[in-house]
């Protein structure tokens, strides 16, 4: 047992506690109140808006926090109201945002910034979230700035344009519920947040097509509303789960192979190399600038001959055709000589390393399908990829030619936007449309993922990932604090399930070590837990890894019927299921299975032994048992009875 740490450090590698969640009720109107946001709205028990807030955005798309904050709360049993006030970018901006709520169904939010001194941003104003897991495919009405209308719909596939744009006006229903939207004080557009696997659609003001960054000029003041108005009768909803017992059946799919992502930054040291041992890593993708040093190229060779792993291989290229090529050729013979040879090659110009809006202008130079060709003339026994080593957003505006490749990648990281806990974990709803959307992208080809974590290897958007020094939450961070608490064990167990049911062959959960490690060695920015105490050697999610590896080539199975904000897959070993469950939620959730399991539980009262062993999955104790709870953000290892 873990008692001597909080658990708050044990869940989400950080003494920073959740945000407090206020509920917000009028009537039929309910919402929460989250850290100055509205969040998951609904009428009559159906969410209509996930989310509702103001956000600033500074010149490298980085979220400003606010500072000064002065809130109040008066509500009665017919409405709500909740007015804050607040300085934002280092007492640049002044502002009053507030939101009222009554039983009629009506909901107001405004905003009032002031501009203290000028300042260069990217957005300032109210952002709205539409739930893509309703709404997607469901009919949409537009009223524009002219006042003309127009019926659309919201997109089923993920789409890398816009939506909807020039918009004065929304509405919509799901199950039976209808939200009508009217924005004042600006010109807004929609884009498909699922793009960055947001679970959501975003009403956004300030067009992308206008310049920006932009200023804002002291003494001037920046002023938006938005009036909702929900009605409708509602059908009762099944509450999802419940108490019924989960289903195990054999899956269509197959189980997804499991790999580490590596730089020659990320490379263990002995005794790291030793605890990884432990995992028994059969691949890697390892990623290196075409220009890499022989000696740190040398490294990452041997490392992974030592491991006998199979090779991904990822190439930073010039920009400029003469170069690129260049270097292709080079890295090839340097490869060879070294026999780091790879099964899957991509390439990519350094330039697309950035984001382009979908309409372009695209960068002059070597093209990524005309890189595509030249791997496949030098790297002859290699599989050759087309797509992005960034985003899925990047690689839907502009995907590879399917019949260049033999597979397409990206990546994935969850706090491009937001950074709460809740909004990370329903980022695991978009996977399932965003897999969609690239297989249907592919056109027949293999499908690849590259790292897909919490944090955000490379940031597209700006100059750089935002440091965190702090460890706290923060959008668009290299370095996560909940890469070593329980809560991104949880979160790769959701990864899995969305790959597995979307056809995934292979992709990168984690790296040896630094900000997307399973081994925990010093950093740059303080680890608690881990640097304190020398018996601390492996992440949560190490076990999630060494679970997921020992499922290589084993059929697969799906598991459903688990309770709501529980997720889970598994496959057959020595001829019975194996299966691993996480709870994704702040709740702790009960798990029926159809028959009697042999339970290992990985939570705060187990986190100290894991922490302890690689070997925890075999090496602990189980419980035999078709009735478990399990506590938040917990994951389960669940093996059939001997006479099950």
């Amino acid at each position: 047992m873990s008692a001597a740490f909080d658990d708050n450090l044990l869940l989400f590698g950080t003494a920073e506690p959740p945000a407090a969640r206020v509920a917000l009720t009028a009537g039929d109107l309910v919402a929460e109140l989250v850290d100055g946001a509205l969040r998951r709205v609904r009428w009559r028990g159906v969410e209509l808006i996930r989310g509702l807030e103001c956000l600033v955005r500074d010149a490298e798309w980085k979220t400003e926090t606010f500072a000064d904050v002065r809130e109040t709360l008066p509500a009665d049993e017919h409405s709500f109201a909740c007015e804050r006030s607040f300085t934002t970018m280092a007492g640049a901006l002044g502002g009053t945002v507030s939101f009222t709520g009554a039983a009629d169904g009506t909901l107001t939010a405004r905003m009032r910034m002031q501009v203290l001194r000028d300042v260069v941003v990217n957005r300032v104003g109210f952002v709205i979230l539409h739930p893509a897991h309703r709404l997607a495919g469901a009919p949409l009405h537009v009223v524009h700035t002219d006042r003309s209308t127009e019926a659309s719909r919201f997109p089923e596939l993920v789409t890398p344009a816009q939506p909807a744009k020039d918009i004065a006006g929304l509405s919509y229903s799901t199950g039976g519920a209808v939200a009508r939207i009217a924005f004042e004080g600006d010109t807004f557009e929609m884009e498909d947040q699922r793009n960055w696997t947001d679970a959501s659609f975003k009403t956004y003001s300030r067009p992308l097509h206008l310049p920006r960054p932009y200023r804002l000029v002291a003494g001037t003041t920046v002023e938006q509303v938005v009036r909702v108005t929900f009605s409708g009768t509602v059908a009762v909803e099944a509450s999802g789960g419940g108490n019924s017992t989960c289903r195990v059946t054999g899956s269509r799919r197959a189980f997804p192979e499991v790999a580490l992502a590596v730089t020659h930054e990320w490379l263990p040291a002995p005794a790291q190399a030793e605890l990884l041992a432990a995992a028994d890593v059969r691949r890697v993708q390892v990623r290196i600038p075409a220009e890499i040093g022989d000696g740190e190229l040398r490294a990452i060779a041997e490392w992974v001959d030592s491991r006998g792993a199979a090779v991904d291989l990822e190439i930073l290229l010039a920009d400029d055709a003469y170069h690129a090529l260049e270097q292709i050729a080079a890295v090839e013979r340097r490869c060879g000589a070294m026999n780091l040879v790879p099964e899957h090659v991509i390439g990519l110009p350094r330039a697309y390393l950035l984001s382009h809006q979908p309409e372009g202008p695209w960068p002059d130079g070597i093209q990524p399908d005309a890189v595509a060709a030249a791997l496949s003339k030098a790297f002859t026994e290699s599989r050759i990829g087309g797509g992005m080593l960034t985003n899925f957003t990047e690689f839907n505006r502009r995907p590879p030619m399917a019949d260049g490749c033999d597979y397409v990648t990206h990546g994935t990281s969850a706090v491009v936007h937001a950074a709460d806990d809740r909004s990370v974990m329903e980022t695991l709803e978009a996977l399932p449309q965003v897999f969609a959307t690239a297989s249907a992208l592919a056109g027949g080809c293999s499908y690849r993922l590259g790292l897909a974590a919490i944090g955000m290897r490379t940031n597209p958007y700006g100059s750089a990932c935002a440091e965190n020094p702090e460890q706290v939450r923060r959008p668009m961070a290299h370095a996560d604090p909940r890469q070593r608490g329980l809560f991104a064990a949880a979160f790769a167990v959701g990864i899995l399930a969305a790959a597995q049911h979307g056809g995934i062959e292979s992709l990168a959960l984690a790296a040896p070590t630094g900000p997307f490690g399973i081994v925990h060695r010093a950093e740059a920015w303080p680890q608690p837990v881990f640097d304190v105490d020398p018996s601390h050697r492996v992440f949560p999610l190490f076990h999630v890894v060494h679970a997921a590896l020992r499922g290589k080539r084993a059929p697969a199975l799906d598991v459903a019927g688990l309770p709501a904000d529980v997720t889970g897959l598994g496959y057959v070993t020595r001829s019975k299921p194996f299966l691993i469950v996480a709870n994704t939620s702040d709740e702790r959730r009960r798990i029926r299975f159809p028959d009697a399991m042999r339970v290992r539980v990985l939570d705060v009262e187990s986190f100290a032994a894991a922490a302890a062993d690689p070997r925890w999955l075999e090496r602990s104790a189980a419980v035999t048992s078709r009735d478990v709870e399990i506590g938040p953000y917990a994951t389960m290892f669940a093996e059939l009875a001997a006479n099950g």
